[in-house]
């Protein structure tokens, strides 16, 4: 059962004696398993804070198979599926950055499959637009928050599909509503002209205007973000070719979206001390989490990273009128692909998860 957020605050709070004569700094607990089971829990409690999840996504490796293949989506948005952050130090400075982001994720790219629910303002969409290959979207909190950059339609054709093609334009089109009822609006298009095929098939990306999505953003998500989808011959007739609505090659709609132009510079990474040879001053300590160990599979990328954790004594400031506590005194935010439950992936930039420098503060 995870630790109230409360007691979690402990480690990095800020108590004075007048304010608790009680008070033990959890660091400096000689119980070191003790200090580790905090950090965990400081972890996914954190985790799930900076997210907006009040509970932890009800996802599986079941549904993690019927995505398109996962190597491809890490590769996409250039992460790995491990991630550890032993990087070289440099000198403090002047200029030395101290990250100081916002407290939640600040997602920069999301994969939005469609929404297999029935529901009546799709119904009402299909008695005005032929209802084949009309895909529909769910917008969550945390991409409405963002401002899109780009955005992109992909879809898979098997080998056979595409030989039977050979030329073909395919063509995205945005569901609109005007006084009359629903109709749609070119989006975007790609001219396909060879038969470039792998194993599985193809995938193949349609470049959709920022602008035909704009309303989605505007709307605060409703659920008539919808796409339509249709494919014409080298002779501009219409071909009948329906896209699968789920499985692992349904098509889906990847966003890149905007950061808040800060500029991240690379920091000082604190020196890191080892059990082996026990080091009684506040240091910080190697922390892997693996959150597959906790059945965490929600979390595509990474699957484990190198948390860090401070520990040990700060006798030279024990004398003083505030209790210090070893803690960290800078942390560093890491890239992180995860799946929601409404089955949306999301790329996001989460502050604060990495312990960089451990100092005793009070």
């Amino acid at each position: 059962m995870p630790w109230p957020i409360g007691l979690l605050l402990l480690s990095v709070g800020v108590v004075t004696a007048s304010d608790n004569h009680n008070y033990t700094c959890p660091s400096c607990s000689e119980d070191l398993e003790f200090v580790k089971m905090m950090r965990i829990n400081e972890v996914k409690n954190t985790i799930l804070e900076k997210l907006r999840l009040s509970r932890v996504p009800n996802i599986t490796s079941a549904d993690l198979e019927h995505l398109p293949p996962i190597d491809q989506l890490i590769s996409d948005f250039g992460l790995s599926s491990d991630m550890y952050s032993d990087q070289p130090m440099e000198p403090l400075g002047e200029n030395t950055y101290y990250e100081d982001d916002k407290f939640h994720v600040n997602v920069e790219q999301a994969a939005l499959f469609p929404d297999t629910d029935v529901n009546p303002k799709y119904v009402e969409i299909a008695e005005w637009v032929a209802p084949e290959n009309v895909f529909h979207f769910k917008l969550n909190a945390a991409l409405l928050t963002r401002e899109l950059r780009r955005a992109e339609f992909q879809f898979h054709l098997s080998c056979g599909v595409l030989h039977d093609l050979k030329s073909f334009t395919a063509v995205v089109e945005t569901v609109v509503r005007d006084k009359d009822g629903y109709r749609t609006k070119k989006a975007g298009a790609i001219d396909v002209r060879n038969h470039r095929c792998g194993h599985n098939g193809r995938w193949i990306q349609i470049e959709v205007k920022k602008e035909a999505l704009a309303p989605w953003f505007s709307s605060l998500g409703g659920e008539g973000n919808s796409l339509k989808f249709r494919i014409y011959d080298h002779t501009g007739q219409e071909v009948s070719l329906r896209l699968p609505n789920d499985g692992k090659f349904r098509p889906f709609l990847k966003m890149v979206l905007g950061d808040d132009g800060k500029v991240r510079k690379r920091r000082y990474v604190g020196i890191n001390c080892e059990h082996v040879r026990p080091y009684k001053e506040c240091c910080r300590y190697k922390f892997e989490v693996n959150f597959l160990d906790y059945g965490w599979e929600w979390i595509i990328a990474p699957r484990q990273y190198e948390a860090y954790y401070c520990y040990g004594e700060c006798r030279e400031m024990a004398r003083k009128k505030y209790q210090p506590c070893c803690t960290p005194k800078s942390l560093r935010s890491i890239n992180m692909l995860y799946m929601t439950d409404e089955k949306t992936i999301h790329h996001g930039n989460l502050p604060g998860m990495v312990v960089d420098i451990c100092s005793c503060l009070a």
